[in-house]
């Protein structure tokens, strides 16, 4: 191979990398809810995520959803989910909502509304829980105007 091509070679594959990176810095970070945003999280190994939603306009967050799946079928039995985050005045807000008694086919979604103003350049986050326990992963939604 040539020069020309090895240097060439070794800039595209630095670039590649350069981009790779930038990429994944991209999808983890949370995103931004100026009229609306989506997180979303990893949970429970592969193809499992726990995903958020947040519908709002500025500071103001009218309702969130979270989601939760594994990735393969099964039946997720007495679950709920939750969101939090950092008030504009009176400190936090939490809310878990959505019990459902009994089993399920995965995936799922839980609404709540909320209807708060939320302080500027926080995040509202949220999780799922099922069979007993609280599922791993929580998405984050950075507030902004």
């Amino acid at each position: 191979m040539s020069r020309v091509n090895k240097s060439r070679s070794r800039r595209l594959r630095t670039a590649g990398v350069v981009l790779a990176l930038a990429a994944g810095i991209a999808l983890a970070a949370p995103t931004a809810a100026q009229a609306s945003g989506t997180g979303i999280a990893w949970s429970h190994g592969a193809g499992g995520t726990t995903g958020l939603g947040v519908y709002g306009s500025g500071w103001r967050v009218d309702s969130v959803r979270v989601s939760h799946g594994d990735g393969v079928f099964t039946n997720y039995c007495g679950f709920q989910s939750k969101a939090w985050g950092t008030l504009s005045i009176n400190g936090s807000y939490s809310a878990t909502f959505g019990y459902t008694a009994g089993c399920t086919p995965a995936p799922y979604y839980n609404d709540k509304t909320i209807g708060k103003t939320f302080k500027n350049a926080t995040n509202m986050y949220g999780q799922s829980y099922h069979d007993g326990g609280w599922a791993p992963g929580v998405p984050s939604v950075q507030i902004l105007a």
